[in-house]
């Protein structure tokens, strides 16, 4: 099939000279664009695309530490200010221009650089998100095991350090989920466990040493068995071959969930993004019936209005909304792509937003409760056992479980409500992707399956150092520096400068006009314009300012050539904005102008179907592309 050939040309249009860029390309040879069956697929694969790992494992600590219930304040504002004006504005433009997150910038086609650092973003995403599932696989199947593998010191990976501790006392584990150091100052008693005054009758427990690090065996789980991990950066050691298993199933899985389109996709979702709301609801049910509920509840909720005098407690509420609203990563263009043009899509992704943050406040309930009980079994404080990311999701909470009757079956329900959530994610960065390359390169659309093989198989291989002995550094490296926040505050900022000022907060509220049928309240406009990029430069400012080199579990320092490798990696994906500029500036050929002014000028002109433009333009002239 050959490539589309654009004539520039002249026409009149109700009495107006506009510039047309005619598509000489035949209709019958353009693939037809898929479209949700109905309304509530949209949503539904929405949500599916917005609830993410972060929602479980990043928001309830982040709330318990940055003031409890007082946290909220600035979550909210958070939310009203930058995280729905930004997804309402992807999904807005991409259901408008009926193209996925490249082809969507047509709207102003000099920011498309803006749209292939965001592609080559969420390809990197998938293969950085996937190993994350590739461990909770991993834990998922181990629950099968009688005893729990993690909930014991008798298995081959476990070290002379291992303690299990006593069936009337449980376990203890820090607030870093990596290991204790227990000092024993008579036969009877221990005390000073990092930092935690507490005693424990050591009557039954006999040969122990004196003075020796004592490491929970769900720390030696993760560390031995699942990661394998070495010693540093610098020691890659092999692939471990459980996680490749893994690995290859996953996507064995991704790829056959996508490969027929988005409404195979939609299907799908009805189980994976409603499934984990009834599993999160049992293991409510189960830890509300659990002694130091409560308390776990009280603790996370808790307000303490002095945390919100420190910006980075604000800094942490607007990172998590911009995490959680699953924004920058072309998922939410191309679901509303697949929208029809005149679909209400505001009060849809009002819908969206709503469950989004009310998903990541009833997961803090879930965790909390258990958390509670853990504390009470422990006679220690709950900010002793309560962590964030990894920490809880592998460590903690499985080892929370492991103390209830019939542990392998809760375990069972946590990890197949992870993997749901993993899934859905999984899928839907693999079709914002997919939809964006396929948009621009219309020719793949017809060997989607061929284009979703190579997209997995690529990523897979990207994927492969992650899940070495020595992965776990890497995974961090990326996570850190590519994944961090300054890449999405970066894309987000630029998103709204090329709608908001660029090609102009007025004319996109006409658009939207046309499109819905109504016009849409002031605030939009107000935070495309002012708010949201004002706040988004603020907080990528402070990030910049207050940035440190990366530190693994509070004890790895990484090697200057590790933070260097990683800051070069960021460097890279950012470069592709302006280096996709000056492409396109320099490919331009006299027609569009001989000096860099006008070539920039002509970029700057939308190039929009005949029935996008609204009659209130009249005497405006703009570049549209015609296939009708």
């Amino acid at each position: 099939m050959t490539e589309v050939e654009d004539v520039e040309k002249r026409v009149n249009i109700k009495g107006v000279h506009v510039f047309v860029v005619a598509n000489t390309k035949r209709k019958e040879d353009q693939p037809k664009r898929d479209t949700w069956s109905n309304r509530f697929d949209f949503v539904i694969s929405c949500v599916g695309a917005a609830v993410g790992f972060g929602n479980v494992w990043r928001f309830p600590y982040l709330c318990y530490k940055n003031g409890g219930g007082a946290f909220l304040i600035p979550y909210l504002i958070a939310v009203v200010t930058v995280g729905f004006p930004i997804k309402f504005l992807e999904v807005s433009l991409g259901q408008f221009m009926q193209q996925g997150g490249i082809g969507m910038w047509n709207i102003c086609p000099l920011m498309k650089g803006v749209a292939v650092c965001t592609s080559i973003f969420a390809f990197l995403e998938l293969a950085y998100y996937v190993i994350i599932f590739t461990w909770v696989l991993l834990y998922l199947v181990s629950t099968f095991s009688d005893p729990l593998p993690w909930s014991n010191c008798n298995n081959t990976w476990n070290t002379v350090n291992c303690f299990a501790g006593s069936s009337d006392n449980g376990d203890r584990i820090t607030d870093n989920s990596t290991s204790y150091n227990w000092t024993y100052l008579s036969d009877t008693n221990i005390t000073n466990v990092t930092g935690v005054n507490l005693t424990l009758n050591m009557t039954n427990v006999t040969g122990l040493n004196p003075t020796v690090n004592r490491i929970d065996p769900s720390v030696e789980f993760w560390r031995h068995y699942v990661l394998e991990i070495t010693e540093g950066l610098d020691e890659p050691g092999v692939i471990v071959w459980k996680l490749l298993l893994c690995l290859l199933a996953i996507y064995i899985v991704v790829y056959f969930c996508t490969w027929k389109g988005i409404k195979w996709i939609s299907k799908i979702a009805y189980v994976t993004a409603t499934a984990p709301y009834v599993l999160l609801t049992i293991l409510l049910i189960m830890g509300a019936m659990k002694e130091g509920a409560v308390n776990g509840i009280i603790f996370y909720l808790k307000p303490d209005i002095t945390k919100l005098a420190q910006f980075k407690v604000w800094y942490a509420a607007f990172s998590q909304v911009l995490f959680s609203y699953a924004v920058g990563l072309n998922m939410l263009p191309a679901l509303g792509s697949y929208n029809k043009f005149n679909n209400n899509c505001y009060s849809h992704t009002i819908i969206v937003a709503f469950i989004n943050s009310f998903t990541s406040l009833f997961s803090g309930f879930v965790i909390f409760t258990l958390l509670g009980h853990m504390s009470y079994l422990q006679q220690v404080p709950i900010d002793k056992v309560a962590s964030s990311g990894p920490g809880l999701v592998f460590i903690v909470y499985p080892r929370a479980l492991a103390e209830l009757p019939v542990p392998q079956l809760w375990c069972f329900v946590f990890f197949l409500m992870l993997a749901f959530i993993g899934i859905d994610s999984a899928i839907l960065i693999l079709e914002g992707f997919a939809c964006s390359v396929m948009d621009v390169y219309t020719s793949l659309a017809r060997k989607r399956e061929a284009m979703m093989i190579l997209t997995c198989l690529a990523t897979f291989i990207i994927g492969l150092p992650m899940i070495t002995q020595g992965g776990m550094y890497v995974f961090q490296l990326v996570d850190y520096y590519l994944f961090g926040g300054i890449l999405m505050w970066l894309i987000c900022f630029m998103e709204v400068i090329g709608i908001g000022w660029i090609y102009g907060a007025d004319r996109f509220y006409d658009n939207l006009e046309l499109m819905m049928g109504f016009r849409i309240n002031m605030w939009i406009k107000l935070c495309w314009i002012v708010i949201t990029p004002l706040t988004l430069l603020i907080f990528l400012t402070y990030q910049l300012v207050t940035f440190e080199p990366l530190v693994y579990d509070k004890t790895y320092v990484y090697p200057p050539w590790g933070n260097v490798l990683g800051i070069c990696l960021s460097v890279m994906v950012l470069m592709v904005i302006p280096c996709v500029m000056v492409y396109s500036l320099l490919k331009l050929d006299s027609r569009h102008g001989t000096t860099i002014l006008q070539r920039i000028k002509y970029l700057l002109r939308p190039k929009l179907k005949s029935h996008q433009i609204p009659d209130s333009w009249g005497s405006k002239a703009y570049t549209w592309t015609d296939t009708n």
